[in-house]
């Protein structure tokens, strides 16, 4: 299986990444947008969060 630096954002974002993983592909890192100020977290990122990844994997702010 591949290893994946997964640039993206919102709920697509977030379907791509469990789709990956389901697959087998190991996500070496994801980046999103920052969260916005009372938005609350984007999608992907709290995708990448809840399957495990920890802070060092997640990168915020570079697509803004």
């Amino acid at each position: 299986m591949a290893r994946i630096l997964l640039f993206g954002q919102a709920r697509f974002g977030a379907e791509v990444l469990a789709g990956l993983l389901e697959r087998g592909h190991e996500i070496t890192a994801v980046s999103t947008p920052c969260d916005q100020p009372g938005g609350g977290a984007d999608a992907l990122a709290g995708e990448a969060r809840a399957r495990g990844l920890d802070g060092q994997k997640i990168i915020t702010g570079i697509l803004d």
